[in-house]
Formats: structure tokens, sequence, C-alpha cells
């Protein structure tokens, strides 16, 4: 059975400067029955991931991107293709190819659109996709509420890591951890005042921040710029995969406070598994992926954000504790061996049509 895996913009398929949406697609194709017969099709990249078939093309805008993707698969015509995040783009290949499902994978909310016209276009648009997966409850309902024809073909597969790859430390270090996009809305800058307004210790605020797109390069120039006389601060831009998961096992805390809407955010996932006390928002679908394992934060500001810190420093004891329920959470409900048989088991149910 051959898969064809379609990336939207923006990607980085590559251990320098991946995006969750990279690890995710990664992680599945490396652990699933499939990965031998499946191809990924996304714009060119420097050293794409090792031992998967990665089908590059030019940067286009979306229109001609669409084209290009549907040019590149009907050179090899798989059996079922996944398409990740784009509608649009899920659509167009539904219409172009034949007899091929094409299942949308989301990982975040779509945007509301007003009147009735484009809802309309949005309906049409899904009821050409054989399936649609989700990474959380949280984004499947809110799809749901404009959509409820579409319930009996979605699909929710939470995202997962290899819980013996992203795994503690021996020995943790007095360190408070963020790894994610150079992005204001991530709550970066809440972080760093909630930091800073901590009684001084020993305790370091590692930021590890991924950057690709120019408002990411500003954002960072500026928080760059606003750190350059801070102690005990360190500040590291586009780390490899490996090397994010070596921060993550060495840190005591990991902080996450994003103040948008997330799906089901992998960042949380890896920390977790780390065994990191682990403090994000309760928001979006966090919730989902922390359950009653981590510190869920009402808003978040630095003072809010300061108090959680605070309260775990203060508290070793409680450190400890928070880390071990986290490992454990991830350990039986986060795990990607799990979440792999998922996802052949959505991809498996198309078996029977390409035989046909």
């Amino acid at each position: 059975m051959k898969i064809a895996v379609v990336l939207p913009r923006g990607m980085v398929f590559s251990e320098t400067g991946a995006t969750s949406i990279d690890l995710v697609v990664r992680d599945q194709i490396q652990n699933s029955q499939y990965n031998q017969t499946s191809y990924v099709v996304g714009v060119d990249v420097t050293e794409p991931f090792e031992g998967i078939d990665y089908r590059p093309i030019l940067p286009l805008g979306q229109r001609q991107l669409n084209k290009a993707y549907l040019e590149q698969i009907k050179k090899d015509v798989p059996d079922v293709v996944v398409v990740h995040q784009y509608p649009q783009t899920a659509a167009y290949l539904a219409q172009h190819l034949h007899k091929v499902p094409v299942i949308l994978y989301r990982h975040g909310l779509l945007k509301k659109r007003a009147g009735w016209a484009s809802k309309l276009i949005k309906q049409f648009q899904f009821r050409k996709l054989a399936r649609i997966i989700f990474v959380s409850d949280f984004i499947r309902d809110a799809f749901l509420e404009d959509f409820p024809s579409c319930k009996a073909r979605c699909t929710t597969i939470n995202n997962a890591v290899d819980t013996n790859y992203w795994a503690p430390s021996v020995e943790k270090k007095k360190s408070i951890c963020f790894a994610g996009r150079a992005r204001q809305d991530k709550g970066i800058l809440e972080l760093i005042l909630a930091y800073q307004s901590l009684p001084e210790s020993e305790w370091e605020l590692d930021l590890v921040l991924a950057v690709q797109t120019d408002a990411e390069r500003a954002f960072f120039g500026y928080v760059e710029h606003q750190l350059k006389d801070a102690k005990n601060i360190n500040l590291r831009k586009n780390l490899r995969s490996n090397e994010v998961r070596e921060v993550f096992a060495s840190a005591q805390i990991a902080a996450l406070p994003s103040i948008v809407k997330e799906g089901f955010p992998r960042a949380v996932v890896e920390a977790m598994s780390s065994g990191c006390a682990t403090i994000t928002t309760r928001s979006g679908g966090t919730p989902e992926a922390v359950g009653s394992a981590g510190i869920l934060l009402e808003k978040t500001t630095p003072e809010v954000i300061s108090k959680a810190l605070l309260g775990l420093i203060s508290h070793p004891d409680e450190i400890v504790q928070w880390g071990r329920r986290a490992r454990l959470h991830a350990i039986n409900h986060l795990d990607l061996k799990v979440k792999a048989v998922e996802y052949d088991a959505v991809l498996s149910s198309y078996l029977n049509a390409a035989l046909l």
C-alpha cells in the first residue's frame, strides 16, 4: 500500500528547523507498517530527514503549489494521500486524483469565515475528502460545530513521542526551559518577565527558539536585544531535534505558556516525556495533552507564570513529583507506538479500495 504525504507551506522537513508538523510526519512514517511505501512531498529543503523518501518541489504561491503537488503525485500515484493542514490543497487533490482517497490532517483550528457563501464552499471541499484527522478532540469538536455533517468521517489521533527517546537525564539541573517557535503569541516575553521577577538564585532560563520566517527573525532579534544584559538566561536558535531533546532531558521545569489555543502541543508532550515538571496554559487542546499531570495556568501573564514558577522552585520535592507524574502520563497516554497503530488503522481502512 503506497502512501503520499503532502506538507503545507512553511515546513522544514529537516533535523534543523523542523516544525511540530514535520516531526509528526517523520515519526509517523518511521513507525508505520507502511514506512517503506510512504513518500513525502514538500518544498525543497537542505538535508531532509534521513531514511524517508522525500520528493521536493520549488517554493511557489499556494495555487501554483497545489498544481506542483499534483504533478509530483501523478508521477507515482499512491493508494492514499494524506494532506497536512490545508483543506484547499486536500480538496484540489481529491478532485483531480480520481478514485484515490484523500485524507486531511488538521493540527490547528480552522479560521472562522463570515458569511454563508464561504461556509458553503468549505462544506463542498470537505465533501470530497475520505476522512479528516484531528490532533485533538478540541479541534475536532470546534470543526463539527460548523460542519456537523462530517462527523462520521472525523477521527482524532493525538500527537505523541517515542517515550524511550524523549526520556529524562539521570541528573537534572536547575533549569527552566522553553522550546517553540519565535513568536510573541507563544508567551515568551511573559515568561522572561516572570523569570526576571523571581528572587535571585541558581536557576537558569533556557529559551530554545525555532526561527524560519521573516516575522520570526524579527521577533528573535527583539528578544536577543532585550536579553543582551540579562543574567542566567540562555537564548538558542534553531537547534537540531536531538539538541532540543537534551534541553528537556536535563531541565527540571518546562514552562510553555502559549497564548494561542494550541491544537495538541508537541513541545508539551516532549517535556512531559522528559520528566519535566510542566507548566502550560489551560486553553485549546493543551488540557487534553496534560491531563492531571501538569500545572495548567488560567492566564498567560508574567504574574501568573511567576507564581507558578515560585511555587515549584520553593518546593523541590514537588518538582520531582510533578516530573514523575508527567513522565508516567506520557508513557501511558502519549507513546508513539500506540498512536502509530491508530494512524495505520486509518490507512488500512482504505486497503480494500486500493486493491480494487
